[in-house]
């Protein structure tokens, strides 16, 4: 009976595999959805020349497949500097087609005319797309 197991023993080895399987295939599934869709990342971050002004451009996760990137640009005016949370804030979330890449700055250009910003998103399947934000 040396080297061999009796069959309860192996069918207990054969449901422990199955459920460690089962377990590394369900987090790898939930950490996969978990890093394409909730994980917001930083991609452009400005601020006007006069530092009124700054411009966070973020993606919330990457596209799954061939899908469009969810972005966020979100735009905040400091409007007294003596006053601390005394600011307007603009967000928006949008799509940007980019053929399933992972973005990055080359597909945002920031302009500003003072401290009123012009985003312009640039993506490989869409014409680019102009967002100019003034809380005046």
């Amino acid at each position: 009976m040396t080297g061999t197991l009796p069959k309860q023993h192996k069918a207990a080895r054969i449901i422990e595999h199955i459920v460690l399987v089962l377990a590394l295939v369900w987090a790898g599934g939930c950490t996969l959805i978990w890093t394409q869709i909730d994980m917001p990342h930083s991609i452009v971050n400005t601020t006007s020349s006069d530092g009124t002004c700054e411009v966070a451009i973020g993606e919330l996760g990457s596209p799954m497949f061939f899908g469009p990137s969810t972005i966020t640009i979100k735009v905040s005016w400091d409007t007294d500097s003596n006053v601390i949370g005394a600011e307007n804030v603009t967000e928006i979330k949008t799509d940007l087609h980019n053929d399933g890449k992972s973005l990055d700055s080359d597909n945002f250009t920031v302009t500003w005319h003072g401290n009123i910003p012009t985003v312009t998103t640039h993506g490989e399947e869409q014409s680019d797309q102009s967002y100019t934000f003034n809380w005046k």
